[in-house]
């Protein structure tokens, strides 16, 4: 089983957050897979072979590019020009935070941006924060780093 996720981008950017570990999407697709609920019973075929199957593959099929950036390499894929092995591991670190935060949300914690997030999530996790440009209020509710938590 392969879970395929096609981009309209390019491995440039995609790759490196792979690489970091801190792709999450299409390894919560295979967990939503994984769960066994996601699969409609009544199609016993179908069920049956997702339970007798190994973890899925991971890849992204970079539209742009005509890449694609996979957690895993075998024979079959040595025969795809364009296909990249990046690592085993490329969502640990991702879903290690989701985690994190999910848990401070079930205490009754939620965190505040930091202003070196940008930073953090641009060098360290690989992934573009546009999300913390796009609004002025971001700047309104980030904290400055060293702003102790009260809880």
């Amino acid at each position: 089983v392969i879970m395929v996720d096609y981009k309209r981008s390019s491995s440039k950017s995609r790759e490196p957050r792979m690489a970091k570990a801190y792709d999450s999407q299409a390894y919560l697709y295979i967990a939503m897979l994984n769960s066994k609920e996601s699969i409609n019973k009544d199609n016993e075929d179908l069920y049956k072979y997702f339970e007798a199957s190994d973890t899925p593959g991971i890849v992204y099929y970079m539209l742009n590019d005509q890449t694609a950036l996979s957690d895993f390499s075998n024979t079959q894929t040595a025969k795809v020009a364009a296909w990249n092995y990046v690592s085993k591991d490329v969502s640990s670190h991702a879903i290690d935070l989701i985690k994190t935060r999910l848990d401070e949300i079930k205490a009754g914690t939620i965190i505040l941006n930091r202003q070196g997030d940008k930073a953090f999530f641009d060098k360290q996790a690989g992934i573009k924060p546009y999300a913390l440009d796009d609004s002025p209020l971001i700047s309104i509710f980030t904290l400055e780093d060293d702003v102790e938590v009260v809880e």
